[in-house]
């Protein structure tokens, strides 16, 4: 598994690229990336190339409730996390814990029926 926080390296996701090549070529099982800076309104489309340019990894971008002023934009802090398809067989959902509803069930890890 890698995690790296690439916040205090980079400040978009352009400048993230070959930080982000760096990590997915060691080929790990999970790659998350925190802290990268991603225009409001593009994180479908960022999920897309990644997906697109990775194609033996699930993708999934986890973006923060608060947007942050950058560069005469609107950011979003967010968390993209890389699960390697040979080894994790299953859709990756993204659950928001701060809306989650009481008991709510769901069957994202291979744990069916775990109450979050």
């Amino acid at each position: 598994m890698i995690s790296w926080n690439l916040g205090p390296l980079v400040l978009d996701i352009h400048a993230a690229q070959p930080y982000i090549a760096q990590a997915m070529r060691k080929k790990a099982a999970i790659v998350m990336l925190r802290e990268i800076r991603i225009f409001q309104g593009s994180k479908f489309g960022i999920q897309r190339e990644f997906r697109r340019k990775y194609p033996e990894y699930e993708c999934c971008i986890v973006a923060g409730s608060d947007i942050h002023v950058y560069n005469d934009g609107r950011v979003h802090i967010t968390v993209v996390t890389f699960l390697h398809k040979r080894l994790f067989h299953l859709k990756a959902n993204v659950v928001n814990w701060h809306k989650l509803r009481k008991n709510r069930r769901w069957n994202t890890w291979p744990m069916n029926g775990f109450v979050a």
